[in-house]
């Protein structure tokens, strides 16, 4: 008696061209210690499950482990049902997974930009916590709703830029291998492999602005295909500009040489001067994005308007960073702003400061700001204060200590920087708090 075959579901097109981009990424990351854990940000819908089934399939060949982080944010009266069944499909894949819940209350207004910092806020905890990379399910319409919002909103040449393949916040590479595709082929890779997905009736609530966006390409679906032409245009000009942008600064740069010189800048006041305005935007943006430490460069109208109080006044602020003229030189500063309650550490702890400093204790102990009492405490020949001697007094007030301090009146120390890539130069200590100044090509905007 012969066997009735079971015809082969034929794999979507586009699926096998989508696996190879994310084995690619992948593969960029074979010098990075957190390259074999992955994460993935599993929201239950077509596109995350979709990818969160292509990486469980390419994992083995990178020796790679998976885990699904589904942020549950207890904003509709099922939603913890719904974070445990997308955890069960997920480990139906054979991926572990893991349940993140918000527990701050949500605010009356700007639900969705706080559901959106709450949900990066635990998966980046996460990840960086195991030393991991995210993968995050973006896909090219994502990226057309991107464009126009940020259109509309009179974004600059950067903004239109929109997401990147693969950027760093918070210390964390943050993955994105599906931005060049349609969502309709994460609907039809869920349906050939039978995932169960969920559809967030957020999705349909026109209060959203990336809903209206939505619902206006699918009646013109020409204008979506000219903002995803926008954006490539607008990526591949930033890319140009962002280099002739970092080589003026790189010539000009007054203070290059100072141990902490990802953390402030110093530029000749008349050759900044100098520049036509367009320029000088170009530059403050540069600059405001890398010592401001913000996600996303200000409005081009936004930076006019810092500039233009800089000309008036001599001083300004803007994205966490400020601007000062000081005889022949121009400073451009860290603003903290209000500061944050600072957590206790326990020994082996890591915290990232206000997007500035990773911080890493091999001793328990308190976290207290650098203010003058305990600047005063810190003994002459003590590794912060040498490092911090002919910083600006901004740049000292963005630090922080350990207490309690030894009877030496010190134990913070300054073990190096973080490179591009975000791999630490050096060991950790073996006592106190280890401080890593960021370094300025760490972080970019995604």
């Amino acid at each position: 008696m012969s066997s009735i075959k079971k015809r082969p579901v034929p794999l979507p097109k586009g699926q096998a061209q989508l696996t190879a981009d994310t084995d690619r990424l992948a593969r960029s990351l074979s010098r990075d210690k957190r390259g074999k854990t992955w994460f993935i940000a599993l929201s239950g819908g077509p596109d995350s499950l979709a990818l969160a089934y292509v990486l469980a399939k390419l994992a083995p060949q990178h020796n790679a482990s998976v885990t699904a982080l589904i942020v549950n944010h207890r904003l509709r009266a099922n939603a913890t049902e719904e974070a445990e069944f997308v955890a069960r499909t997920a480990q139906k894949m054979g991926l572990e997974a893991q349940i993140l819940t918000v527990t701050a209350q949500p605010p009356e207004t700007g639900l969705a930009a706080w559901a959106r910092a709450q949900r990066y806020q635990l998966l980046l905890f996460h990840a960086r916590a195991q030393r991991g990379v995210i993968w995050l399910a973006h896909h090219g319409d994502d990226q057309a709703e991107t464009v126009a919002m940020r259109l509309a909103h009179y974004s600059g040449l950067a903004g239109l830029s929109a997401m990147k393949e693969i950027s760093y916040r918070a210390f964390v590479p943050l993955l994105r291998p599906a931005l060049a595709y349609p969502k309709q082929l994460f609907y039809e890779i869920c349906q050939a492999h039978q995932l169960p997905f969920i559809e967030d009736p957020t999705n349909q609530n026109e209060d959203y602005e990336r809903v209206r966006w939505r619902r206006f390409f699918d009646a013109a679906p020409q204008a979506k295909q000219d903002c995803q032409r926008l954006q490539n245009l607008a990526q591949r000009l930033t890319s140009v500009k962002e280099r002739s942008v970092q080589d003026w600064v790189r010539q000009h740069e007054v203070c290059a040489a100072h141990p902490l010189q990802s953390l402030w800048m110093c530029l000749p006041l008349a050759a900044f001067e100098a520049l036509s305005l367009a320029e000088q935007r170009h530059v403050m943006s540069y600059v405001i994005h890398h010592i401001g430490r913000t996600p996303y460069p200000p409005s081009p109208h936004a930076i006019d308007r810092a500039n233009k109080r800089l000309h008036q006044t001599g001083y300004a602020t803007i994205s966490y960073s400020l601007w000062r003229k000081e005889g022949d030189r121009l400073l451009i500063l860290p603003e903290s702003g209000r500061r944050r309650p600072l957590p206790s550490l326990s020994a082996g702890d890591e915290f990232i400061f206000e997007d500035r400093l990773y911080l890493r204790s091999a001793s328990p102990g308190q976290l207290v700001a650098l203010d003058d009492a305990v600047w005063a405490r810190l003994p002459s020949d003590d590794p912060l204060r040498l490092a911090l001697t002919g910083a600006p007094a901004e740049v000292r007030r963005i630090f922080v200590a350990l207490h309690p301090l030894d009877e030496r009146g010190g134990n913070t120390h300054i073990k190096g920087t973080v490179t591009r890539d975000g791999i630490l130069q050096e060991d950790w200590p073996e006592e106190g708090l280890a401080l890593y100044p960021i370094g300025r090509l760490l972080e970019t905007p995604s």
